[in-house]
């Protein structure tokens, strides 16, 4: 069940980090270049951004409680730009920020989608995307990348207006805060 899985996670001392677009995410296998199931828990006092960015991996996902709006984005060569390219930086399997590839772009969102508990979605790799969740609305998601490229690098695009900024890194949060969040979450579903 997915309990035990958590569980199984915190009798390892598993680390759970908190990305920008408003979830903590538990990783149940592997590093960032490894196949594997991750548990997004979406809180509603996490702040939230929404993101325009793509994956090194196929991702699937699967609605287990909330909802999840899901956009995808083209960029066409037609057109005054929108957004600008930026790249994230590692250290280890962690995003420690991002670094500005000086490309200016247009970025067009072609496909908005709504996903309930229960649904499933899925993104393949490369393509620009943006979700998020109704901001009183605690979701809990269960994601599977697969078709890694380990040798990829995920790209983020951020509007031109917010020139000069440059998004939050991943960032591992108060544990005790964040594994609460997780089993008040567990606790909605059991």
């Amino acid at each position: 069940t997915l309990r035990n899985a958590v569980e199984c996670q915190r009798s390892k001392s598993a680390k759970i980090v908190q990305y920008p677009l408003g979830f903590y995410r538990l990783t149940f296998s592997g590093g960032r270049f490894d196949s594997g199931f991750h548990l997004h828990v979406w809180p509603t006092d996490i702040q939230r951004s929404e993101g325009v960015h793509t994956h090194i991996f196929d991702l699937r996902s699967r609605i287990i409680l909330g909802q999840v709006f899901d956009h995808i984005w083209d960029l066409c060569d037609e057109g005054s730009p929108t957004h600008e390219l930026f790249l994230p930086e590692y250290h280890g399997d962690i995003s420690t920020g991002q670094r500005n590839a000086r490309q200016k772009v247009r970025a067009v969102c072609t496909q908005r989608r709504n996903f309930s508990a229960g649904e499933r979605y899925e993104i393949p790799r490369g393509v620009f995307h943006s979700s998020g969740i109704p901001a009183d609305m605690l979701t809990i998601t269960l994601i599977h990348k697969t078709n890694i490229d380990t040798h990829g690098m995920p790209k983020i695009l951020l509007p031109l207006e917010d020139e000069g900024t440059v998004g939050e890194p991943v960032k591992e949060p108060d544990q005790r805060v964040a594994w609460a969040a997780i089993d008040h979450a567990l606790a909605s579903i059991e």
